[in-house]
């Protein structure tokens, strides 16, 4: 029962009558593989008659029907781990969807992440066929994840870990399987699952940025009553769940205080670029006071330099320590160094954004990237970036005294495109700072950005955001007199 089954999902791979349908589905080095496999591994079945000739189909029921299911296993996830695009995977899951087991299937979904991760072309073929669902089409992506959901109580923990870092590597957080997976890993008991599982499933989480979960108050409560120790951690660990955390709300300042001790223990010299990146990000974000481990990750990325950064790390102790006013300017020097050696066009928009705000923001606005990022955002285009975005890089080039004109104009123009009403209160009073620092006193956005606050009141605004209003339309001398009443007011009665 067990060949056929072998032979019925195989039948087609005949080397003679169908080698040349397969090199069309699969590429060649899977070819190879499968024909190998037949001169090699399965060397050891016993031929009873050798003049008689042979399919290539019976040598797979023989062997298949002699090995236990493992094998066969193992040898599908073999040919998975040898294709190299999201078509080819996807291929081979139409054909062997009725019998590959789950673990096949959830291999197939890690590789799928790998794959895209490293190639953005395939990430664009993988949106092309999650948009077949909403063409009343059928997805061969969206039934591998539809399986999985169905079958994950059969999955081991590392398959439960492997499935949550896929999704997170692929921005998966709409599909049922986020939470049919963490309501498994849930009544596993996240705490055995050990360094490398638990680092998987966080990665996920903060992949997916999906901080308010069950998982992270779990985690939480874990580490409080001494289930968890931080001190059995290894970097990897510590780092992702000490990040984690300080994306997740109403985290406890004591557990910052665990990590912070323990993280001071270790030997900086030991820890990846990456951690220490991702230590002084996640301090930053919760504006707790860590000056010790500013001063130890600057001295050690002084020490071993800039090189074996990946953008994000890069982009993560820039906006860490700008965010924390720490760091000298040595350490943004040779950041700017970095920068102007690295393809800019790699980084994204959000990136772009963070870096001219770090060194505006730090004051150190004698370095290339100034230049670097509006040659950037001219060739990609104001158009292409979103209006926070917009209003963030416009601040930071006039805080820094970089205003270019034509920048300065070109997001004028843009931004008086769009619709201000969806724009943040804090954007407001930086877009009105902006334009009176740069001069630009005959916009017509001044007129939209009075009305706009007029309407929601000032009570709405922050004290800082008050100052920067009064500020832009003091140096533009625009503004109503309703406007700088209305300003007068709200200083009086916030004190």
């Amino acid at each position: 029962m067990y060949g056929m089954r072998a032979l019925s999902m195989f039948t087609s791979l005949h080397p003679l009558r169908h080698g040349r349908c397969l090199t069309q589905v699969f590429p060649s080095c899977t070819f190879k593989e499968i024909r190998n496999l037949s001169q090699t591994s399965w060397s050891s079945v016993k031929i009873l008659n050798q003049r008689e000739p042979r399919t290539f189909g019976s040598f797979l029921a023989d062997h298949f029907s002699s090995q236990p299911y493992p094998s066969k296993e193992r040898r599908i996830n073999k040919v998975i781990l040898s294709l190299k695009t999201v078509k080819e995977q996807l291929e081979l899951f139409e054909r062997i969807k009725n019998s590959a087991s789950i673990v096949n299937r959830v291999t197939m979904l890690h590789r799928i992440a790998k794959i895209t991760e490293r190639n953005g072309n395939q990430s664009q073929v993988l949106e092309q066929e999650k948009g077949k669902s909403i063409q009343a089409l059928n997805s061969a992506y969206l039934t591998l994840l539809d399986s999985i959901s169905k079958d994950i109580a059969k999955c081991q923990s590392r398959h439960l870990a492997n499935v949550m870092c896929a999704l997170g590597k692929l921005e998966e957080k709409d599909h049922e399987l986020v939470q049919v997976c963490e309501r498994a890993i849930l009544s596993r008991n996240i705490t055995t699952f050990g360094n490398a599982l638990m680092t998987q499933i966080v990665s996920g989480y903060l992949n997916l940025d999906l901080t308010a979960t069950e998982i992270s108050s779990t985690l939480q409560e874990s580490i409080r009553n001494g289930q968890l120790k931080p001190s059995n951690f290894d970097n990897q660990l510590l780092s992702t769940m000490v990040m984690l955390l300080a994306k997740s709300d109403g985290c406890a300042v004591e557990l910052f205080d665990i990590f912070l001790e323990e993280i001071l223990s270790r030997d900086f010299l030991l820890m990846d670029s990456a951690v220490l990146a991702q230590f002084v990000w996640s301090f930053a974000k919760k504006e707790l006071n860590a000056d010790t481990l500013f001063d130890r990750v600057e001295e050690e990325i002084l020490r071993r330099g800039t090189a074996n950064l990946e953008r994000r790390h890069i982009v993560q102790i820039l906006w860490a320590f700008s965010k924390a006013k720490k760091g000298g300017k040595q350490l943004f020097y040779i950041m700017d160094n970095e920068l102007a050696s690295r393809d800019i066009e790699r980084f994204s928009n959000s990136a772009l954004l963070q870096i001219v705000w770090s060194f505006a923001t730090r004051d150190v606005t004698d370095t290339k990237v100034f230049n670097l990022v509006k040659d950037e955002v001219f060739s990609r285009g104001v158009g292409t970036f979103e209006t926070h975005e917009l209003v963030l890089i416009l601040y930071s080039f006039v805080c820094a005294q970089r205003e270019n004109i034509k920048l300065v104009e070109e997001i004028e123009s843009e931004l008086l495109s769009r619709d201000v009403e969806q724009s943040g209160s804090g954007n407001l009073c930086q877009v009105a700072w902006s334009l009176g620092r740069a001069r630009k006193w005959d916009s017509k956005l001044f007129d939209v950005i009075e009305e706009r606050v007029l309407q929601r009141g000032l009570h709405q605004f922050s004290k800082s955001g008050k100052f920067l209003l009064l500020g832009g339309y003091l140096e533009a001398k625009s503004g109503s007199r309703k406007l700088y009443e209305s300003l007068q007011v709200s200083f009086l009665k916030s004190g």
